[in-house]
């Protein structure tokens, strides 16, 4: 019969240690012996060793199950080999550790590959950045672009573009900029959105890059479409009526030979003639000062930003305007939540752009008695600082709407049609943007984002 059992074996081993302690002494006390208690020393000192390296047996098997953990090889169990109640509890322990650590290594590998997956899916090029500029991630889409046949990790940021690390460390997080990248030997118009995470004491940067170069060519094909009617029904409206009184014109000077001819001409003819030129005149400076208003539009200045106040940015708006507001019947409210908002752009800006909405709000009120213009300041779900411009004027009709930021379109007779286009200009400008809704009849709603300082 084959004993396991760890106290009994270990029982045993004692056993027989002691009874060659007893015949040790008994042979060196009792006799004249020479070589049995020599023997029995030795045999003493094998047993002392031998009942050493069984009782580190368990200890070496366990040290190899940890050694298997160290080494993320989950297949090695504590044997189970009916050494007793105590190591079988440790043996069925060892069992449920290395299968939970099987688990979490497939759970692992299979969020990994899910994780590349998603990366892969996606069209834009995106890189994982550590504190080095050695790029840790990069997906397909960044392989193409890039030129990149293998995966060589970690590959230096600089060797994809000279100006990408410069770009990255630069980069604000959390806000999308526009650059430009030599890809292919052409520049690429990109959008770069940055964000910065640290994990295990190392700090990393996730970078997307989005090429929007088809993007902009539509939308500035739209915009100069839009432009050139704009443009057309102003020059139209200017030289049809100059054409025509020229017409006029000449012929009351010239006969039907084609000659100069001024001797018929009456003093009410003479006086038509006057009222004509006139009206070529005032036409034609109308059609310079569209021209010259393209220079407003074009040179928008550069915003110096700061941390700005809401509250007293919003309190000095109604300091200024409201005496006028009120020649108009108009009721000015200002109203900010919490008090403390702070917004980062540059606050002359800001004013410039909030009186010119709050001037459009007063002229779509008109002679309306019960008019109300209130400007309210408050936190979005993005922890953005958003400013509204509220009226209860005539609204803007919906088949205007998507032509307000259009420039030189204007739904007003007197209106040049530049207020609003600047003032997104102006928005741009200050990494905000502007939104308008509005219902006829009850009035329009303006909606400004900023970026909360800090």
């Amino acid at each position: 019969m084959e004993f396991n059992n760890f106290r009994l074996n270990v029982a045993l081993r004692v056993l027989a240690l002691l009874a060659n302690v007893f015949a040790l002494l008994w042979a060196y006390l009792r006799t004249d012996w020479q070589v049995t208690p020599l023997v029995s020393a030795a045999v003493l000192v094998l047993q002392s060793i031998e009942l050493v390296y069984y009782l580190e047996t368990s200890n070496r098997q366990f040290a190899a199950v940890l050694d298997a953990i160290a080494a993320r090889d989950f297949s090695v169990n504590y044997p189970v080999d009916e050494k007793g109640k105590s190591f079988d509890l440790l043996a069925g322990a060892s069992k449920r550790i290395m299968l939970t650590l099987r688990q979490l290594n497939s759970e692992r590998a299979a969020q990994h590959q899910l994780l590349e997956a998603v990366l892969e899916h996606v069209s834009s090029a995106l890189l994982c950045i550590d504190e080095n500029d050695a790029i840790i991630v990069m997906n397909q889409a960044a392989k193409r672009w890039f030129g990149v046949s293998r995966s060589r990790q970690p590959l230096a940021l600089g060797k994809l573009n000279a100006r990408l690390p410069a770009l990255v460390r630069e980069a604000a997080p959390g806000e999308t900029q526009l650059v430009k990248l030599v890809l292919d030997g052409q520049a690429q118009p990109l959008s770069m959105f940055t964000t910065r995470f640290e994990l295990l004491g190392r700090r990393y940067s996730l970078v997307s890059l989005q090429n929007i170069r088809d993007e902009l060519d539509a939308r500035e094909l739209e915009s100069w479409q839009k432009l050139i009617q704009v443009l057309r029904h102003e020059i139209m409206n200017s030289v049809t009526p100059m054409v025509s009184l020229s017409s006029v014109i000449k012929q009351t000077l010239v006969n039907e030979q084609g000659q100069l001819d001024v001797s018929a001409i009456g003093d009410e003819q003479a006086r038509d003639l006057l009222r004509s030129l006139l009206a070529i005149e005032a036409r034609g400076e109308g059609l310079m000062r569209f021209v010259r208003s393209y220079d407003s539009l074009a040179n928008v200045p550069k915003p110096y930003f700061s941390d700005v106040a809401v509250e007293a940015l919003l309190q000095r708006i109604e300091l200024l305007l409201k005496p006028e507001l009120e020649q108009a019947n108009i009721t000015l409210r200002i109203h900010a939540e919490p008090l403390n908002l702070m917004l980062r752009a540059d606050i002359q800006q800001v004013e410039q752009v909030i009186i010119n909405l709050v001037k459009n709000a007063k002229e779509a009120i008109g002679a309306r008695k019960d008019g109300r213009i209130l400007i309210s300041a408050s936190l979005n779900r993005e922890h953005e600082v958003t400013l509204t411009v509220s009226d209860n004027g005539a609204g803007i009709a919906a088949n205007e709407l998507p032509n307000i930021f259009v420039p030189f379109y204007s739904s007003k007779k007197q209106g040049s049609g530049i207020g609003l286009s600047i003032s997104r200009q102006l928005m741009l400008a200050n990494k905000g943007h502007i939104a308008v809704s509005s219902e006829p009849g009850a009035g329009t709603r303006v909606l400004l984002v900023f970026r909360r300082a800090g």
